[in-house]
């Protein structure tokens, strides 16, 4: 058995005795995000994540700043999300996800592009064109696939030189959003779609 099955065995207990009261839940996940094993750490984001509720939002953003790259990839993951909140918590958390897209490891990155393209707000888009540069062939094949999610020129550019990449993932993903991006963006589907 592995040390991340082991951690996930108390959550999934918890989970277990007190299903039937989702706050004692939240409250033993929330406890469980301040354990000094990573891997608990870890395992209480990502089950914290498929239920976000408002007051998870904060101790996940934190949880961005754990020394442990994995805790930070889990909740950034878990911040994907958001869309529901009021828009000061949705400002932090996304504040918090474009820091560690700029800032962080690779894999942190993507978990961080994965969760800023889930939520689709346009003022994370210079940041999302910035990973375009990157050197990683999944950053930009993923900054390729989130880019779908927006229209405007600096977009369709972006997308352009990116069907020119070397990354043959990454042409695919760039061609399909461009194509994407100039349907869904085109004044013609708008007005059928009643825009």
């Amino acid at each position: 058995m592995t040390g991340v099955q082991t951690c996930a065995l108390p959550i999934s207990a918890i989970m277990m005795v007190n299903n039937r009261d989702p706050k004692m839940i939240t409250s033993a996940l929330l406890k469980a995000l301040l354990d000094e094993d990573w891997q608990v750490r870890k395992v209480a984001a990502e089950t914290l994540g498929s239920t976000l509720s408002s007051e998870a939002v904060k101790p996940l953003v934190d949880l961005c700043d754990d020394e442990n790259m994995w805790v930070r990839y889990s909740a950034a993951c878990s911040l994907q999300n958001i869309s529901f909140l009021p828009e000061s918590e949705r400002r932090f958390a996304l504040d918090k996800l474009v820091h560690l897209l700029e800032k962080d490891d690779d894999s942190v990155k993507i978990s961080a592009l994965e969760s800023l393209a889930k939520i689709g707000d346009p003022t994370a888009l210079r940041s999302i064109i910035k990973i375009a540069a990157s050197k990683n062939d999944d950053l930009r094949r993923l900054t390729a696939e989130a880019l779908g999610q927006f229209s405007g020129r600096e977009v369709e550019a972006k997308l352009m030189k990116l069907s020119g990449d070397i990354s043959a993932p990454v042409r695919e993903a760039a061609d399909q959003s461009l194509a994407k991006v100039r349907h869904e963006f085109s004044p013609k589907f708008k007005r059928q779609m009643g825009e």
